[in-house]
């Protein structure tokens, strides 16, 4: 298995960002599509661009739960017998 370093991060830490890594890749995206999206004219072009909340939740979603699934997988094949 995987040695705690001395002075290093705590095991249990480390088990959460999997599950940081969702949200917080869905908040950044979600802040980029916001400042992409703009004006391109008058009439049905006044507003153009990625809908901010969707980016957002759907990068949460997706990003999320390939991290927590790709963090057990790795736990599952890594342990030592």
């Amino acid at each position: 298995g995987l040695r705690h370093r001395a002075g290093g991060s705590h095991p249990g830490r480390q088990q959460d960002r999997p599950r940081l890594a969702g949200p917080v890749a869905g908040a950044l995206l979600g802040l980029f599509a916001a400042a992409s999206g703009g004006s391109l004219g008058g009439g049905r072009l006044a507003e153009v661009g990625p809908s901010a909340w969707a980016v957002a939740a759907v990068a949460t979603l997706v990003i999320g739960v390939g991290a927590v699934l790709g963090a057990a997988a790795t736990r599952t094949l890594t342990r030592t017998r």
